[in-house]
């Protein structure tokens, strides 16, 4: 990354578009905490406040969660399980099971996936319904911004739509921030702003409409 200036506004979808290797994943990962404030030159501005984010965690207490390409997930626990990893509903070492599941079904059903069992093991899911799983997981930690980094590189293209349309509808209900990372353009259009970044840098910027109306570019 070459001498980046990038403003996110509250609420707004907006996506870094490039080829592999033109420095989004690594921006974003500056931004998430995956690499320390040491390591880097520049500032993170969050509500008017510098923040240097030493970790991960740092930049989740900002509320900042970014959902990898590389899924974490249990394959062999439930989707409910997977869900509320590390937050499971229950007093002490007791799990309450019957309010896990209804919470489940409750979120599944929000993201048209009210087939699908709360019970049935994550390993059973395809790759677009996995991909929705760690989205919403990102979600239950309210944070006020969500990085997705490609969700939608190992989908086909009816998978690809449904995950960007979720994206976009939790950007509607919950007005969460969201940063959408992509090399494919169809993508684009579910954006308020788009930055195309090549070889470090931002090269364009502007809305869907402004950046493919410079068709030649």
């Amino acid at each position: 990354n070459k001498d980046i200036t990038l403003t996110v506004n509250r609420g707004e979808v907006l996506t870094l578009l490039g080829e592999n290797g033109a420095g989004k994943s690594t921006l974003m990962k500056v931004l998430s905490g995956s690499y320390s404030h040491k390591e880097y030159e520049g500032e993170i501005w969050i509500n008017g406040k510098r923040e240097e984010f030493s970790c991960i965690s740092d930049a989740e207490r900002c509320g900042i969660e970014m959902v990898y390409q590389e899924l974490n997930m249990i394959l062999v626990s439930s989707v409910a399980e997977n869900l509320y990893v590390g937050n499971l509903p229950g007093n002490g070492a007791f799990v309450d099971w019957k309010k896990l599941y209804a919470d489940t079904r409750k979120i599944l059903e929000s993201v048209d996936m009210g087939h699908i069992d709360p019970r049935t093991p994550a390993g059973m899911l395809n790759s677009g319904q996995l991909q929705m799983l760690a989205i919403m997981r990102a979600v239950l930690k309210k944070p006020k911004i969500i990085v997705l980094d490609e969700p939608t590189a190992m989908l086909d293209p009816n998978g690809r739509k449904d995950v960007i349309r979720a994206a976009r509808a939790l950007n509607d209900v919950e007005n969460v921030t969201i940063i959408l990372i992509t090399h494919y353009m169809e993508e684009v259009i579910y954006a308020d702003r788009v930055f195309v970044m090549d070889e470090g840098k931002v090269v364009m910027q502007g809305t869907p409409r402004e950046i493919f109306s410079q068709v030649e570019r």
